[in-house]
């Protein structure tokens, strides 16, 4: 399993990404569907955090084979989509998150 974390040239990267609804309503995703889906994207790959551990709605870390580990989190007001996967990985999650939305969801 990879770290959390990638270094490249001595250097720690800690790269970010994040899904904002335009119009100042919550996402259409429910923290159970967001778990779910990602459970059956990455089987047996999965991590949840309990709530105890995590100031967000729903936070999953994911640790793909041969690929750098990344959590993605559902805050707490349905605002917002966090993830912290790699450049490359973060624009294939965007992609897959936006999918999981219903086809006439805001574009974001």
């Amino acid at each position: 399993m990879m770290a959390h974390t990638y270094i490249s040239n001595g250097w720690g990267a800690l790269p970010r990404a994040m899904i904002f609804c335009p119009g100042q309503v919550p996402l259409p995703i429910s923290p159970e569907s967001l778990i779910s889906a990602c459970g059956a994207q990455w089987p047996g790959r999965t991590k949840v955090y309990p709530a105890k551990m995590r100031i967000t709605e729903a936070a999953v870390e994911v640790s793909p084979m041969e690929e750098y580990s990344f959590v993605i989190s559902l805050y707490k007001d349905g605002m917002s989509l966090g993830f912290d996967g790699t450049p490359q990985q973060n624009v294939r999650l965007a992609a897959w998150l936006r999918s999981l939305m219903p086809k006439d969801a805001p574009p974001g």
